[in-house]
């Protein structure tokens, strides 16, 4: 029933994706799905597992874990190009107004973040911070009325 909410997630995240790459790198988030009146509460996990430098690509696992249903895991290769460096972050959040964003600390279950709020089509915004997969709070709307909201946990770098 989510598989498609979590591949567009999981896509959006590894394209959208600006952190210090590392094998053992862990993102731990809080994620809801909203569908009309139902409102599904779940755990999505990222896990860098794999660096294959030779061909400039990362492998990433993905879990979601949702209360009464069996985990979904995918795993995929993804260009290391999408996982920057720490400078390339560091321009990010300094250049971000230029970007179209705006500068935030925002408090997460996590810690506190210095993040750019980048708005997204469709209303939504995600902010981006120092954190492994770079994604520290997202809210997704649809123009279907569907949400996806992410906020990060937890993370190990």
């Amino acid at each position: 029933m989510f598989k498609s909410v979590f591949t567009i997630a999981s896509l959006f995240l590894c394209l959208n994706a600006f952190a210090m790459p590392s094998v053992g790198d862990q993102a731990v988030y809080d994620t809801t799905v909203t569908q009309g009146e139902n409102v599904y509460p779940m755990v999505s996990i990222f896990d860098l597992l794999e660096m294959d430098l030779a061909n400039q690509r990362a492998l990433v696992r993905q879990t979601t874990k949702m209360d009464g249903q069996p985990d979904e895991v995918e795993e995929g290769w993804q260009d290391s190009n999408q996982l920057p460096t720490e400078e390339m972050m560091t321009m990010l959040l300094a250049q971000c107004v230029q970007q179209g964003g705006k500068n935030e600390s925002i408090t997460v279950a996590a810690g506190t973040f210095d993040t750019c709020a980048m708005p997204e089509s469709g209303g939504g915004t995600i902010w981006l911070g120092v954190a492994p997969f770079g994604l520290v709070k997202a809210y997704l709307p649809s123009k279907e009325g569907n949400t996806l909201k992410l906020e990060l946990r937890s993370y190990r770098k």
